[in-house]
């Protein structure tokens, strides 16, 4: 009993200590208090880092709102947050913007998503949109484990910080320099969908009925990207697709793109999304009223459910739903037949 009590009251008294830091209120004072604070969970790099930075952190680079913005975020976490957080991160993730041809707006942004994350994230989804952000912006990696590494290539991406399930795709502040507009249009709009399909497939798949998952908290959007995910069994490519990834909970959900069979040895094979969404950590992609090319079997597109799985001997699976002998996309009876057993064969 009394064992218990002590280890209790270390915890306590542990997290109290590290809980009543207090840092100076000017940029130069506080980054002295700071890099001393964070020098208690830094690795090496990083140490090296903070050691050099300071230059930067109190130039005109960093404006004095991202300043104070990050320095409230920093004392709040040091406060709230689990003693062993790792808080050389916001300074590190300032400085990779900055190297990378980082705007204005990008740092504004940023620096907010350090405050949000000190008063509404744990301290396991705080570290995550740390990590992530990291990845991202150093290596255009969106996760990455020994097993699973997922990829963007190419097009513009922007960073926002949302509360609620919607928004608005207006501007485009292109991290690596420029900033060009777009056209608007909302991600998670759901569009009402009146189709008649069998009731006994109606019933098994819902189809149309489940909305995207909704994304709030700091995100980062892309547009006109492609997304590679290379696992230990597989390499599969989202092409020319635009979207949103939920920085806590590594959630994507994506608009328009293109999937092929290319791993088949395939590509003429490929469905067309128009929503889908996977978790980056969870190579799961589902996708619902997709149009599916397949000129050896049907003559033109047609409609159906996609879902791709990452495991053993798995395949992507193509559900016909849009099955009428009149769609001329059916050459053949033995065409409809085979969409009537929801096989691509």
């Amino acid at each position: 009993m009394k064992k218990g009590f002590l280890s209790i009251l270390i915890v306590l008294l542990t997290n109290f200590t590290w809980g009543q830091v207090k840092f100076s209120k000017t940029p130069l004072s506080f980054y002295d208090d700071f890099k001393n604070y964070a020098a208690k969970t830094a690795t090496d790099t990083q140490k090296t880092f903070l050691d050099n930075f300071q230059p930067t952190w109190l130039s005109e680079k960093i404006t004095p709102l991202q300043k104070k913005n990050t320095m409230k975020a920093i004392q709040t976490m040091a406060d709230n947050k689990h003693p062993f957080l790792n808080l050389a991160y916001p300074m590190q993730l300032l400085s990779s913007t900055l190297d990378k041809g980082g705007n204005q707006a990008q740092l504004d942004t940023l620096s907010m998503f350090f405050e949000y994350c000190g008063e509404e994230l744990n301290i396991k989804q705080t570290s995550k949109v740390f990590k992530t952000l990291d990845l991202y912006i150093n290596q255009n990696i969106l996760f990455k484990d020994p097993v699973t590494t997922v990829f963007i290539e190419n097009g513009k991406l922007d960073f926002s910080l949302l509360s609620g399930s919607t928004y608005t795709f207006k501007e485009d502040h292109d991290l690596w320099g420029g900033n060009e507009g777009f056209e608007e249009f909302n991600t998670f709009e759901n569009e009402a969908q009146e189709e008649t399909f069998f009731e006994e497939d109606l019933a098994a798949i819902k189809i149309f009925t489940e909305p995207m998952p909704s994304l709030d908290g700091p995100l980062i959007r892309f547009k006109g990207v492609n997304i590679k995910i290379i696992t230990a069994k597989d390499s599969v490519v989202v092409q020319n697709t635009s979207g949103s990834l939920a920085l806590s909970s590594g959630e994507f959900v994506g608009k328009g793109g293109k999937f092929d069979w290319s791993m088949a040895g395939k590509p003429e094979i490929f469905v067309e999304f128009k929503d889908f969404h996977f978790l980056t950590n969870k190579p799961e992609i589902k996708a619902e009223d997709v149009e599916l090319t397949h000129t050896e079997r049907v003559d033109g597109k047609i409609r159906g459910i996609f879902d791709y799985k990452d495991v053993p001997r798995y395949k992507p699976d193509f559900l016909f739903i849009d099955i009428d002998r009149n769609n001329p996309a059916f050459k053949t009876d033995k065409q409809f037949e085979n969409a009537l057993s929801k096989t691509l064969k």
